[in-house]
């Protein structure tokens, strides 16, 4: 099952409705189009094996969300530009998919059931690397 949770921007509706397309005979899909509270956003993270952490090409600094998704030990999908993309590639701890590419999008999230096999050891890695990050994004200022 796939869930898409919180507000589509506008731009991305089309994306969503031709990855939706591409997955649709591999994977149940639900879309959930609306803000989500603060105090709900920690639920979701920990709910699910992996996050999408979709941004614009414009944007290239990193987010709380992908912290968050490290954090609670879950897998980042992000797109292949900006700080989030090299974290991902350098420790080996996500999915990059082409940015503003809806068909690679759609494969990534279908190669994810692949990815997450030893869900256990997945999140244990995941916790790890996020301190790695940390001390990543301090090395770097």
């Amino acid at each position: 099952m796939v869930v898409f949770a919180g507000r589509v921007e506008e731009d991305a509706k089309n994306d969503l409705a031709r990855a939706r397309c591409d997955l649709q005979s591999a994977k149940k899909i639900i879309v959930h189009d609306q803000y989500i509270k603060e105090t709900d956003v920690s639920a979701y993270f920990y709910a699910c094996d992996a996050i999408l952490i979709d941004y614009p090409k414009c944007f290239k600094v990193s987010s709380g969300g992908f912290t968050r998704c490290l954090a609670a030990g879950r897998v980042p999908i992000v797109p292949r530009h900006g700080i989030n993309a090299e974290v991902v590639c350098e420790m080996g701890v996500g999915l990059v998919y082409d940015t503003e590419c809806a068909k690679s999008l759609s494969i990534e999230m279908i190669n994810l059931s692949d990815y997450v096999v030893n869900k256990e050891r997945l999140y244990s890695e995941c916790r790890k690397r996020c301190l790695e990050v940390y001390t990543y994004f301090i090395a770097e200022e």
